[in-house]
């Protein structure tokens, strides 16, 4: 059986998103964040 895999990447850039808004009320650009972790995890 094939099963489609996802790594995740996008709810921890939703969690922070939230986190952020909570915090600072700003909503932070979900693709800025996601290009940022992606470089980290390259790292």
């Amino acid at each position: 059986a094939e099963c489609k895999v996802i790594d995740g990447l996008g709810m921890l850039v939703n969690q922070g998103i939230i986190g952020i808004e909570y915090w600072t009320g700003i909503t932070p650009d979900a693709g800025v964040m996601r290009l940022a972790l992606e470089e980290v995890f390259r790292q």
